[in-house]
């Protein structure tokens, strides 16, 4: 399958394809949303380019490698430690205070990954891109392009550490701490290492434009995230008739449990003890919802949905979809996904953010309780006007964030890097690369 997509794309006579690796983690596959959704968008956009290999960080072995990426010209299960971006006090903590003994390159890891590579590109052969998933995944690998050498590589920066970690401190100590001289200064070393590591790659992709690393020399693209399962045009779920809220989300994450917390307490007796008594807010997603939220999660009116088989009955019952977050880095995909399904969404400015003039003119954007309460309340009171902003932000999402252009954008993009192979870098530039 993926011999007969690669072809299709290439003309006749065109110069071979490229050898074509990606590079994840035992974490970031297998999901059916989040990392390991975008993780197989990003394979998918590969194989429209060449036979994809699959090396795979953690070890989790051939049988679940070949099930999570179908029609890999190999799977590679390479041992090591199992970690992902910054998630958990302790690790976001430790990346800070040390970030270079933190993203140190592993030399077993960096030697595995050499080994798929040809020592020098042959005249007229094709280079060897490495597309990383993570930022920190590229660091750990400790290699860097070389084109001379016909080694190309490609870092998907998805969620950045450092901001992810700038949010961790100001959970941890409060908004006024969060921002103090010392904590900015641990936030700007860890930035500051992902910066040069990440001069050393050959393109970065980012997934919206606020998450750019501005001054590396690397060419830098946009990205999105598209949502996984998104139902086709003409099968969008009915307009909801119910007075039913929902938010869709991991309850292992610092952002949604904290968002989420907020919304409860803060805006939901706004909603559901004043205007709307008969109101119902449900929470679906996998994680320690019952546990993070704590007597929240009881709530008059709330009930924890949690890990469901499938996401589309959510948003077909739900007239209206919440998405209160605080601090939204990466790609915010629960906010596209509300889309594909048609139903309206009230976001706080930071999860709108980066989605384009047009669809953040058809969200309800709220920052306050007051607000955000309204917003929702509207939506629950004029079934018109949810139908209405809900069907447009459908519309908007297949033209703007479907799968298929997302992964044509990306096939694209590694396409026009291939003839940079063979290019001597010059003194500025390797001087700054990892050997």
């Amino acid at each position: 399958m993926a011999a007969e997509i690669a072809t299709r794309d290439r003309g006749a006579g065109e110069v071979p394809p490229p050898r074509l690796v990606l590079v994840t983690a035992a974490p970031w596959i297998g999901a059916r949303c989040g990392p390991g959704q975008r993780t197989r968008m990003i394979y998918r956009a590969m194989v429209r380019v060449g036979p994809v290999e699959v090396a795979c960080f953690g070890a989790p072995g051939p049988a679940r490698l070949a099930r999570a990426f179908p029609g890999a010209a190999a799977v590679h299960a390479l041992a090591g430690e199992v970690f992902g971006a910054p998630a958990g006090l302790v690790a976001g903590l430790g990346r800070l205070l040390s970030p270079a003994r933190a993203y140190r390159p592993d030399p077993a890891f960096r030697a595995a990954l050499l080994a798929l590579a040809p020592a020098v590109l042959a005249p007229a052969g094709a280079p060897t891109v490495f597309v990383f998933r993570f930022a920190r995944l590229f660091c750990v690998a400790g290699l860097a392009a070389d084109p001379a050498r016909g080694r190309l590589c490609v870092v998907d920066v998805d969620d950045r550490d450092d901001q992810r970690a700038a949010a961790q401190l100001g959970r941890l100590l409060g908004p006024a701490l969060g921002r103090s001289l010392p904590a900015r200064a641990a936030v700007a070393r860890l930035g500051g290492v992902l910066r040069d590591r990440l001069a050393g790659a050959s393109a970065l992709w980012f997934v919206k434009p606020s998450d750019r690393l501005e001054g590396l020399g690397p060419p830098a693209g946009i990205m999105p995230n598209a949502p996984a399962g998104s139902p086709a045009a003409h099968a969008l779920p009915p307009p909801s008739t119910a007075d039913e809220v929902l938010f869709v989300g991991n309850g292992s994450h610092d952002a949604n449990r904290d968002g989420m917390a907020w919304f409860i307490a803060r805006v939901w007796p706004l909603v559901a003890g004043a205007r709307r008594p008969g109101a119902r807010l449900r929470i679906a997603g996998i994680g320690r919802w019952a546990e993070g939220l704590g007597r929240l999660a009881r709530a008059p009116g709330v009930t924890i949905r949690g890990s469901v088989p499938a996401v589309g009955p959510e948003y077909a019952s739900a007239r209206v979809v919440v998405c209160p977050l605080f601090v939204a880095a990466g790609s915010q995909l629960k906010l596209i996904e509300a889309c594909a399904h048609g139903r309206p969404v009230v976001a706080t400015p930071a999860v709108a953010e980066g989605f384009g003039a047009a669809i953040a003119a058809r969200l309800a954007v709220a920052g306050t309780p007051a607000a955000f309460a309204a917003a929702v309340a509207r939506y629950l009171e004029a079934p018109a006007l949810a139908d209405a902003d809900g069907a447009a932000l459908a519309a908007l999402q297949r033209a703007e964030f479907a799968a298929a252009a997302i992964e044509a954008r990306i096939a694209e993009s590694l396409r026009r890097l291939v003839p940079a192979a063979g290019a001597v870098p010059s003194p500025a530039t390797r001087a700054r690369r990892i050997p």
